[in-house]
């Protein structure tokens, strides 16, 4: 039945169980808190992972250990 469904475009089908990425996104659409609490986990981790001063300094360590 269903496939006749599909072939006639009278309706779709959808994998059993839905997909995991699926119910993921469900969870951050419904959350506006989860959204900005990641915002905010996601700008701090730029600014520390990515400032131009921090890479200086980890990359003079990287060539450091190469020289010595």
């Amino acid at each position: 039945v269903l496939r006749g469904v599909v072939a006639s475009g009278g309706g779709a089908a959808t994998p059993t169980p839905p997909d995991p990425r699926t119910a993921a996104r469900r969870q951050w659409l419904s959350d506006p808190e989860r959204r900005e609490q990641a915002g905010r986990r996601g700008a701090a981790f730029v600014r520390e992972q990515y400032d131009w001063a921090k890479l200086a300094q980890r990359w003079a360590g990287h060539y450091e250990k190469l020289l010595a």
